[in-house]
C-alpha cells in the first residue's frame, strides 16, 4: 500500500516537472523560429509541428492491446462518441488560443510572453470557480491578485516598447485567457463532473447505471491528448495545403534562406517544437486528471514556468534579444 502510494506520488512529481520544463522550452523555441525566418504569422507552419507532437500519441492505439501497457486508464472501456466530440470541440477552441499565444510570442519575445502567459493562473482559478464550482483559499486568491498586479505592470511597460511588442502582448493576453478555459473544460471531460456530484440521487437503482455512463463519458490522458492533437493537426495541415503551399517560396523559403537557415536546422527547430509539445501535452493532461487541484494546479505551475523562462532567457538570449528589441 505504501509502495503504491509512493509510486503515485513520484509519478505526480515527475509529471509536474516535465510539464514545467517542457513548457519553458516553448517560448525559447519560438524565438529560434523567428530568428530562423520560419515565423510567418499567417502561414503558421510552426503550429502544424506544435500539434503534430500530441497527434503522434494516437499511434499508441495502433499497438495491439496485448502488447500495450496501461498507464492512466484502469479500464479498457471505449469512450463514448459524445466524449470524443467534446474533446474535439475543446481542441477547436485551443487552436485559436494557441495560434494567438505563439504568434504573439514572435512579436513580444520570450520574456514578456512568459509573464503574460502566466496569467493562465488567474483565469484557471476563475473558470474553475465558475464551471467546476471549486473553492479557492485566501492564499490562492492572494496569489491571483499578485499575478494580476504583475500583469498590469508588464502591460504598461510593453506599450512603451513599441507597437509590435504591444500587439504581441495583447495577442498573448487574449490567447492565455481562452487557453485557460480549455484547461478547465479538459479537466471536466477527464474527471467526474462536480455538478453531477452535487446533484441529488432520487433513485438508488440508477446509480450503478449512471456510474457506468460517467466512465464512458470520461477520457483518459492519452485518449484526450490524441483526440485534441489529431483535430488541431488536421486543421493546420489543411491550412498549409490551402494557404501556405502557394506562398511557400516567398513566405517560408526566402526568409529562411535570408536568415541562413538550412533544411536540417529548420527541421530540427520545428521537430523540437513538436517533441517539446508531445511531452508537454501528456504531462498536462496527466496533471489535469491525477494531480490534486487539476486545472488550478496546472495554472499555478505556469508561474514556475515563467521563472524558468526568465532564468534561461537571461543566460541564453539576453544579448541577442536586446539587439532584436524583443525585451
Amino acid at each position: 500500500m505504501g509502495s503504491s502510494s509512493s509510486q503515485n506520488l513520484a509519478r505526480v512529481f515527475a509529471a509536474a516537472a516535465l510539464y514545467v520544463l517542457s513548457g519553458s522550452t516553448q517560448p525559447l523555441l519560438m524565438t529560434l523560429v523567428k530568428q530562423s525566418g520560419l515565423g510567418d504569422p499567417t502561414c503558421q507552419i510552426y503550429m502544424l509541428f506544435y500539434y503534430l507532437g500530441p497527434a503522434l500519441v494516437s499511434l499508441r492505439f495502433c499497438i495491439p492491446s496485448s502488447f500495450r501497457r496501461t498507464t492512466d486508464e484502469p479500464t479498457t472501456k471505449r469512450p463514448s462518441r459524445n466524449a470524443v466530440l467534446r474533446s474535439a470541440s475543446i481542441a477547436s477552441i485551443d487552436i485559436v488560443a494557441q495560434a494567438m499565444n505563439y504568434t504573439g510570442s514572435t512579436f513580444c519575445g520570450p520574456t514578456i510572453f512568459a509573464i503574460i502567459y502566466s496569467s493562465v493562473t488567474i483565469w484557471t482559478a476563475l473558470f474553475s470557480r465558475l464551471l467546476l464550482h471549486r473553492t479557492l483559499t485566501g492564499i490562492q486568491w492572494m496569489g491571483v491578485c499578485v499575478v494580476f498586479c504583475g500583469l498590469c505592470i508588464t502591460a504598461w511597460d510593453s506599450a512603451a516598447l513599441g507597437p509590435e511588442v504591444w500587439k504581441g502582448a495583447v495577442l498573448v493576453f487574449v490567447g492565455s485567457t481562452v487557453h485557460a478555459m480549455t484547461y478547465v473544460l479538459s479537466e471536466a471531460i477527464m474527471t467526474k463532473n462536480t455538478t453531477n456530484e452535487n446533484a441529488s440521487t432520487d433513485n438508488h437503482n440508477n446509480n450503478e447505471h449512471d456510474s457506468s455512463n460517467d466512465d464512458n463519458e470520461q477520457l483518459g490522458v492519452t485518449e484526450n491528448c490524441a483526440v485534441q492533437g489529431i483535430v488541431a493537426c488536421l486543421v493546420y495541415l489543411t491550412w498549409q495545403c490551402i494557404y501556405t503551399l502557394p506562398r511557400f517560396q516567398e513566405r517560408i523559403l526566402q526568409p529562411a534562406q535570408q536568415s541562413g537557415t538550412s533544411l536540417t536546422r529548420a527541421l530540427l527547430i520545428l521537430g523540437g517544437i513538436g517533441g517539446s509539445n508531445l511531452v508537454h501535452a501528456l504531462a498536462f493532461f496527466y496533471t489535469l486528471k491525477c494531480v490534486p487541484g487539476g486545472a488550478t494546479s496546472a495554472g499555478v505551475m505556469k508561474g514556475l514556468q515563467a521563472v524558468l523562462v526568465f532564468v534561461v532567457t537571461s543566460v541564453v538570449y539576453c544579448d541577442r534579444s536586446s539587439e532584436d528589441g524583443m525585451g
